[in-house]
């Protein structure tokens, strides 16, 4: 039944309740209904192993996951968002998933171009970088805030802040040229 924007499903044991992801799960249900009536037969053999992440997108949403069971040919998928499973025995969609994966994790590496753990400075704070998720900086300030940032210009100097910190209260650090070139001058005097 569809009313008021979501589907209602009435199950074998006559309880009623609505798919979480909307008609994109109702359309999976439906299809995997009718393979079972025609007789379809999954693929028996496990080809993504427990523990592999997953994405996937519903409606206009991307959502990460992972593969927590497979049992007859079918796969269940647990979403990070919500906790709630899907089932899967397309080994089709299956494969979409686990490469949207991949290329999601390969995109988030190439663009993380400060570490956990680089040291920042706000000015007034000190503080690190303490994760990165989506193109997103987690950065945990000396105060215990926490910010997230996405552009990378404001990291940039974020970071730089942090270095000029640095050098200013330890002159004789590796990389303050100022004091790399008197080292140099004194060794060359005394010798």
């Amino acid at each position: 039944k569809f009313r008021e924007g979501k589907y209602t499903i009435t199950w074998s044991d006559f309880s009623v309740g609505t798919p979480e992801k909307g008609l994109t799960r109702v359309k999976q249900m439906v299809t995997q209904a009718a393979q079972e009536a025609m007789g379809f037969k999954p693929d028996l053999v496990e080809k993504y192993d427990i523990g592999t992440p997953v994405y996937y997108k519903f409606g206009d949403d991307w959502y990460k996951g992972k593969v927590t069971a497979f049992q007859a040919g079918w796969y269940t998928i647990t979403w990070d968002d919500d906790g709630s499973t899907d089932t899967y025995d397309d080994l089709g969609v299956m494969k979409q998933m686990v490469d949207a994966a991949a290329n999601l994790a390969v995109t988030s590496i190439e663009a993380q171009e400060y570490p956990t753990g680089t040291p920042v400075y706000n000015g007034e704070f000190t503080g690190k970088v303490t994760g990165f998720d989506d193109g997103k900086y987690e950065v945990t300030f000396a105060d215990g805030t926490v910010h997230h940032f996405h552009d990378a210009k404001h990291m940039h100097s974020l970071v730089e802040a942090a270095n000029q910190k640095a050098r200013a209260e330890n002159p004789m650090a590796v990389g303050n040229s100022a004091a790399t070139a008197v080292i140099v001058i004194s060794v060359l005097v005394l010798s």
